[in-house]
């Protein structure tokens, strides 16, 4: 009810907190009926028009990383994820997260996020292995663990990343 009352005055902040916060209570096993809420779908849907419509202009990385998580917390796949999903697997989008990432979670975050919920991207993937040696020289275990998994997960050939790993680990 607040979003319809309010849309037209949030910002990619409170798009984010608001996906975030969803994310969490869907790991209590809160959200199971949100997901499918009309009031949700909207909410989902006005998010996927601006970030298609608007990009990493408005966006972010961070903010990226937020909703794309917490979708795949959330088990969400369909309608205004799905144009989320799209959009960041697109090569050009691909390319500016991974180059624009400070942040080595929000990367492996977005990988383990489409491994997820089954979302081959493969320019995604493609553009993270190929930026495999900032992402293998300043990641900890657990975040390379999940690009390992997604990689696998998604049956994505890695060539770049393996041998970043292999190299790191001697």
């Amino acid at each position: 009810v607040v979003f319809e009352k309010e849309k037209h005055a949030f910002d990619c902040v409170n798009y984010s907190t608001v996906m975030n916060q969803l994310g969490k209570q869907a790991l209590a096993g809160q959200t199971q009926h949100i997901t499918q809420h009309p009031q949700f779908i909207s909410f989902l849907d006005s998010l996927a028009d601006i970030i298609v419509e608007r990009g990493f202009g408005w966006i972010g990385v961070r903010q990226t990383a937020n909703v794309i998580h917490a979708m795949a917390k959330m088990g969400v796949c369909n309608g205004g994820a799905k144009r989320i999903l799209d959009w960041i697997s697109n090569e050009e989008n691909a390319q500016q997260f991974i180059a624009r990432a400070e942040n080595t979670q929000e990367v492996a975050n977005v990988a383990w996020a489409l491994a997820t919920l089954g979302t081959p991207a493969p320019l995604f993937f493609a553009k993270l292995d190929a930026g495999s040696d900032w992402f293998v020289k300043n990641a900890n275990p657990q975040e390379v663990a999940k690009v390992a998994w997604a990689f696998a997960k998604l049956d994505t050939p890695a060539p770049v990343f393996l041998a970043k790993l292999d190299a790191e680990s001697d």
